[in-house]
């Protein structure tokens, strides 16, 4: 697999596990507006980032992503 290949599996795979987070996250919205009290929000965002510590920065996007989405 050729430099431009593999970057291009990267970012390709990159993409998959921000849509995955995006995701997640909108469910946990949607379950908080459904009954604020249901989900600890912030515990499952911690969670996330501790079960994947190479993925921070990845869910981190996917957060602001999901939250763009829910304003518009």
């Amino acid at each position: 697999m050729t430099t431009d290949g593999k970057r291009a599996y990267a970012a390709q795979l990159r993409e998959q596990k921000a849509m995955f987070y995006k995701r997640k996250i909108l469910e946990l919205i949607d379950k908080m507006n459904k009954d604020l009290f249901s989900v600890d929000y912030t515990a499952e965002i911690e969670r996330m980032g501790k079960e994947n510590p190479a993925d921070k920065a990845i869910i981190a996007h996917a957060e602001r992503e999901a939250f763009k989405e829910c304003k518009g």
